[in-house]
């Protein structure tokens, strides 16, 4: 008679003392756990902040280079906000460019023609072809350009607005008005110095206007010469330059301010009023606040310059002197952009943590404004 095989009844129970772990196992692993993962959560944590550090490195180089290529066209500034902790770059954008090219409608009329569609109309004047800095030029006798009350020329950031003409007697005209918000007026007299009234209307966060002027003093203008003139205004200074028959762009006057344009959107758009001679190359840019570049978790501004400000590609020699500077601090380390006078990042140092704003040149000194 065979033997049967002995089986373990179902609802018997396991031996744990010889399979399982002990309480004091259990609980020395438990620990080893817990350290590991600290350890993990940590090395983590770094890992983070230095990719963000590195990430805000590329966006303020980026924004660096935006602001150059922008200031081709009309100046661009950056702005840094310590207590913000943001970078903010204002740029323009063009609203209206003219250059009197010939150009005869169906009716056999000559229209200004204006970007995407903003034409604009004139009395007084004629298109002669050849007689611009660079191709066609306006004849303006007395009379003047009417742009139209496009909203695209309601900006409260900044406005730039550069003008060239070409007077055949001592000029007294005003050479761009958009209403109250800004006026740029030109005075000359035979044999004297001349001068530029700049009008602008600006507001405060509680809706508090004042109208502010500047008056600048000019050489003599001279008679029958191309004379180019640029204000420009960006919530940082208004800035007064020209440029005397193409030689490179003078600043005359610089004054600072940061309140917002008071816009008048039913006021039109007039270039040239009352002049004798010839216009050209006109472009009315309004000033954008981009999208501020916010420093994330960790990373903090230091050693902060001034505004730095770009003209023609280039750091505007009238503000720095030498190279720009602007410094960023992460895990107890700073980087410093170094940006050199041709508008470039040269360079970025690693150096100890700073804790006062002693980088980049002293703000130049303005001086208080005349108000009429």
């Amino acid at each position: 008679m065979k033997t049967m095989p002995r089986v373990r009844p179902c609802g018997r129970s396991l031996n744990l003392h010889s399979s399982g772990f002990s309480l004091l196992e259990l609980m020395v692993t438990m620990g080893l756990a817990t350290l590991l993962l600290a350890m993990g959560a940590g090395v983590y944590v770094k890992m983070g902040r230095r990719t963000a550090a590195v990430q805000a490195m590329a966006s303020v180089n980026q924004l660096v280079t935006q602001a150059r290529n922008a200031s081709t066209r009309f100046p661009a500034t950056i702005v840094a906000d310590a207590k913000e902790m943001e970078i903010r770059a204002y740029t323009d954008e063009v609203v209206q460019e003219l250059h009197f090219e010939t150009r005869i409608t169906e009716n056999g009329d000559y229209v200004p023609q204006g970007i995407e569609g903003r034409d604009c109309s004139f009395v007084g004047s004629h298109v002669e072809p050849t007689a611009g800095r660079l191709g066609g030029a306006l004849k303006v006798e007395g009379g003047s350009v009417t742009c139209g009350t496009f909203a695209a020329y309601d900006v409260d950031q900044g406005i730039n607005a550069e003008v060239w003409i070409k007077p055949v007697s001592a000029p007294k005209c005003d050479l761009v008005t958009k209403g109250r918000t800004f006026k740029v007026k030109l005075d000359s007299f035979p044999n004297r110095s001349a001068r530029v009234t700049v009008t602008i209307q600006l507001q405060d966060d509680a809706g508090a206007q004042d109208a502010v002027s500047r008056t600048v003093d000019l050489p003599a203008v001279r008679l029958n010469e191309w004379l180019g003139f640029r204000i420009s205004y960006d919530r940082s200074e208004l800035v007064t330059s020209t440029n005397d028959g193409g030689y490179g762009w003078v600043s005359r006057d610089r004054w600072k301010e940061s309140r917002r344009l008071a816009v008048d959107p039913d006021a039109p758009l007039v270039i040239a009023a009352g002049l004798q001679g010839w216009l050209d190359d006109v472009r009315i840019g309004g000033i954008r606040a981009a999208e501020p570049l916010r420093l994330p978790a960790g990373v903090e501004l230091v050693g902060l310059n001034p505004p730095i400000r770009f003209v023609d590609g280039r750091l505007d020699p009238a503000v720095h002197s030498g190279p720009a500077r602007l410094a960023i601090n992460s895990e107890g380390k700073t980087s410093v952009f170094e940006i050199g006078q041709s508008g470039a990042v040269l360079s970025i140092h690693d150096g100890e943590a700073v804790t006062t704003p002693n980088l980049g040149p002293k703000p130049v000194p303005v001086p208080v404004p005349k108000k009429e």
